[in-house]
């Protein structure tokens, strides 16, 4: 079984985040769906949507999938040095980094794409 962790943040873009987990969520020998932001508690999307969110410090798995959604709230997290580097660690730790739309834009600011080579190769 794969642990999905989801990163959620204000704005995030619902359909982003709602239409993956529809499909994983189906699948529930094979995946556990968890939402996380960086301090935890209800986050809301850029439609009003409130998710409960546990806090990032107390995330404790070996392995996992990373989905990393899209949405307006990337326009402010692309200069949020501490989000950046949280986000990093996690993409350097995950089995698979998933991004949806403008998700990719805070995957590609924390250097890891950079990297993605190097790591098939090393």
């Amino acid at each position: 079984m794969y642990e999905v962790i989801t990163i959620l943040f204000d704005e995030f873009e619902t359909l982003d985040v709602f239409g993956p987990v529809e499909i994983l969520g189906r699948l529930e020998e094979d995946f556990h769906l968890n939402f996380y932001s960086l301090k935890g508690g209800i986050i809301k999307s850029s439609q009003e949507v409130p998710v409960y969110t546990k806090p990032l410090p107390s995330l404790n798995q070996e392995s996992y999938i990373l989905m990393i959604p899209g949405g307006l709230g990337t326009r402010k997290l692309v200069e949020d040095e501490v989000f950046l580097e949280s986000l990093k660690a996690l993409s350097l730790d995950a089995k698979y980094v998933l991004t949806i739309c403008t998700g990719s834009i805070l995957l590609a600011k924390t250097g890891f794409l950079d990297r993605s080579e190097e790591r098939r190769v090393g």
